[in-house]
């Protein structure tokens, strides 16, 4: 892994820490990203089995959360769209209360 891969990682933990404590703060409100709404993913790790959360915008279509597995428009999916797929039972979703 190259060095500027390993700190654009360290950022993104970060920056999603950031916006889960937030997400809990504010009843699902995330202030300074406006936009569509965020929630949160809860899976398990592919290959590691641990516990994983992931703040994603999301849509609704009716009752359905729909989700884009986009990954920034790299060639690879998301981590979680990997997680869901090894573990596809243990997958939740936290909306705020303010939804």
């Amino acid at each position: 892994m190259s060095t500027n891969h390993e700190e654009l990682a360290r950022l993104a933990k970060t920056l999603n820490q950031q916006i889960t404590d937030e997400f809990h703060a504010h009843g699902g409100k995330v202030r300074n990203f406006p936009g569509p709404e965020f929630l949160l993913l809860h899976t398990h790790g592919a290959r590691t089995n641990q516990p994983r959360t992931t703040p994603l915008r999301y849509i609704k279509d009716g009752d359905t959360y729909v989700l884009v597995a986009a990954n920034g428009g790299a060639p690879r999916n998301p981590d979680w769209y990997y997680n869901i797929l090894a573990h596809p039972n243990d997958v939740t979703i936290e909306v705020g209360t303010s939804n």
